[in-house]
């Protein structure tokens, strides 16, 4: 693996291969964090639209190449990023680049396009609003993050989605979509023709927007009709991604809820039948972080779950030991390396390493830095974590 800064301000990323296959993924350091100016869910709406025409190609000119070169290409948008990527075979390689970076960079935005845009997003929220999980963990982040950059649900409402227009997207694009605030990481034999097509992009400064994390203690219940279960979340404040406990977090939340031989599997499933699905998770940002419980069951049975969950936190400050930590650190790094199994992995690996600490970090490195956890590190992490949480749940 090799990096180096563009004379445009991009970082190119080049994980050597000798495979057939090239991919190339863009990270843009632009997310729903950085909308306070514009519409809600516009990084998502923009998202969209790169597909939908440039002064070269008009939407279906594009859906045609992609078709021709038998490629994939994929995109998607987060709180603090958003990754556009794409994978295809050699033969193609240089034409579907230049289609890629054209897509990115030169999108025209058309009138006609956004209008269609806005019916398919509305759509996408609706189905959205039909899944009671996700509409749990969207209604409760933005209560929790509340005044901050991290509320705003990543796909909008149906309510900003109107406010899109050619004016506004326009702007977001231009003020985020220039190149020394991309991240572009490729895996192919031919890193000096990619760089070099990359480097002819205009150089432009962006601003730089923090997050904002602020974590509020909220517990709240959303009915809603003809459900047949009731969805719980919970959530503890935690450390950022740059903190020295990060790692412990990791391996506390596998032994938590993170595997089928987790606390939470164990007991609320397969010990009491309380659920069919729970789980544990951890999302962290520049500032903080969260570590989110989740369960689905009878209404009858919510009171139950928490309180075996309660003991389960109890339980994680009394039971842990050396042993169970070694046996943890292993799993981890056996999925570790079994994640890693394509080229594309490692592309994106890098590419996400160099966004968020502006530095690689080799398997090599994370699996020292898993190895390194101990049990004091764990007990400091533990501190964190107690009966005290935020918690929503919808039911009928």
């Amino acid at each position: 693996m090799k990096k180096k800064k563009l004379k445009n301000g991009g970082q190119f990323i080049h994980h050597q291969t000798d495979t057939d296959i090239v991919h190339l993924a863009v990270f843009i350091k632009v997310g729903t964090k950085d909308e306070q100016h514009f519409p809600a869910g516009i990084a998502h709406f923009t998202e969209h639209m790169i597909f939908k025409g440039t002064n070269n190609h008009q939407a279906h000119d594009i859906l045609r190449k992609i078709d021709e070169y038998g490629g994939e290409f994929n995109a998607y948008t987060t709180k603090t990023y958003t990754v556009y990527g794409i994978k295809t075979l050699k033969r193609f390689e240089e034409e579907a680049i230049q289609l890629l970076l054209e897509m990115i960079f030169y999108s025209t935005f058309p009138k006609e396009e956004i209008e269609k845009e806005q019916k398919v997003i509305l759509e996408e929220i609706k189905m959205v609003e039909d899944d009671p999980e996700e509409t749990l963990f969207e209604q409760f982040e933005a209560k929790i993050f509340n005044n901050t950059s991290l509320m705003q649900p990543i796909l909008g409402s149906k309510s900003s989605l109107q406010e899109m227009n050619q004016l506004n997207l326009l702007q977001f694009h231009n003020q985020y979509y220039v190149s020394n605030n991309c991240i572009f990481s490729y895996s192919g034999t031919k890193p000096e023709m990619i760089a070099s097509m990359i480097e002819a992009l205009p150089l432009k400064e962006t601003p730089v927007h923090q997050n904002g994390f602020h974590f509020q203690k909220i517990d709240k219940v959303i009915h809603k009709p003809h459900l047949e279960q009731a969805h719980v979340v919970l959530a503890h404040p935690i450390v950022s991604h740059h903190h020295h406990l990060y790692e412990a977090f990791q391996v506390i939340n596998q032994i938590y809820g993170g595997s089928m031989n987790a606390l939470l599997f164990k007991v609320l499933r397969e010990q009491n039948g309380y659920c069919y699905h729970t789980y544990s998770s951890i999302e962290t940002y520049d500032q903080g972080g969260v570590l989110y419980t989740y369960f689905a069951t009878d209404k009858e049975n919510i009171n139950a779950c928490i309180e075996c969950i309660d003991e389960i936190i109890k339980q994680l400050h009394t039971s842990i030991d050396e042993a169970l930590i070694n046996k943890t650190k292993q799993n981890m790094i056996t999925n570790l390396y079994m994640n890693f199994d394509n080229d594309g992995q490692f592309v994106n690996h890098y590419g996400k390493s160099m966004l968020i600490y502006d530095k690689i970090y080799t398997l090599e490195e994370i699996e020292n830095l898993i190895d390194q956890v101990s049990l004091k590190d764990i007990q400091m992490a533990l501190n964190y974590i107690d009966c005290q949480y935020s918690q929503m749940k919808i039911m009928a």
